[in-house]
């Protein structure tokens, strides 16, 4: 005979709820250091730093937000981070967990520099590319829209 679990009901309902709202939680790995080191990296501009980890480090690794480094540089503003993960082939159309590109967060942090950099790619669906609430960068970068 199974002993009853008080309140068995509630605990599966929210373990599914968490599960629905972020279903990177189940699926999160644990970063390596040089992949925790190149998201820091990026994030805090430092060119040099992302030069040492770029030939051995998975240049699209994603953080708890699944945010990518090109992701960070990009919010951050560090345009000569953005233009060598786009030479060193970083996925320029990766989505964080609110299916923003790194152009949506350029755009949005008026990043001039790293958007020009980003545009020039000239990536297929890039500019179109829709967050989950409906939005492109183009969408952002209105007046009417800040």
């Amino acid at each position: 005979m199974s002993k009853k679990i008080p309140h068995r009901n509630l605990l599966i309902t929210c373990l599914f709820t968490l599960l629905a709202t972020n279903p990177c939680a189940a699926a999160q790995k644990k970063l390596t250091k040089n992949e925790e080191d190149l998201l820091e990296a990026a994030q805090n501009g430092q060119i040099n730093t992302v030069n040492k980890l770029k030939s051995n480090t998975n240049l699209n690794v994603k953080d708890g937000q699944n945010m990518t480094p090109m992701h960070w540089a990009a919010f951050e503003g560090h345009a000569k981070i953005v233009e060598t993960l786009i030479q060193e082939k970083a996925n320029i159309n990766e989505k964080d967990e609110k299916k923003r590109t790194p152009l949506h967060l350029a755009v949005r942090a008026q990043n001039l520099n790293v958007v020009d950099a980003l545009i020039k790619t000239n990536k297929q669906g890039l500019i179109d590319a829709q967050d989950s609430s409906g939005k492109t960068a183009r969408h952002l970068a209105s007046v009417d829209d800040k």
